[in-house]
């Protein structure tokens, strides 16, 4: 289970069953335009002696919040992945947003974050948004 808590606000999402509706309109009123950064790796060039790397970027509407609040934090502590985001399985355009990947990269408000899992929450077969662990 995810617990969404935010400034005046709980929000649980449940792997078993939920109300797709109420999760869109959560990140319709209270998400915020980010980039989805998907990088790949290209082949090995002989002449130059390198691997050329491509990087597509694709634009959505996700909602980004501490899994462990700053609060629960201990101070001497080093948190790898404290931030979670949610986003939802479309780009802003309408088309379908790929499935993000370790090492692709979420960009908000010009900070960038690696993600390091990912998890989709699915209305029968249908993928309505992707829950992903974040570096940052």
């Amino acid at each position: 289970n995810l617990i969404i808590r935010g400034r005046g606000f709980t929000f649980p999402v449940t792997t078993m069953a939920f109300d797709s509706y109420s999760l869109r309109y959560f990140i319709k009123e209270h998400g915020i335009q980010m980039t989805l950064r998907q990088r790949n790796q290209g082949s090995y060039n002989s002449t130059t002696g390198t691997v050329a790397n491509t990087v597509v970027d694709y634009t959505t509407i996700g909602f980004s919040f501490h899994s462990v609040p700053y609060d629960l934090q201990q101070k001497n502590s080093v948190v790898v992945a404290s931030r979670q985001i949610i986003f939802t399985s479309l780009q802003v355009n309408g088309s379908a947003l790929p499935k993000p990947k370790v090492n692709d990269q979420v960009i908000i408000s010009g900070f960038t974050h690696d993600i390091l899992k990912v998890q989709e929450v699915k209305s029968s077969n249908n993928v309505i948004i992707y829950v992903v662990d974040v570096k940052g």
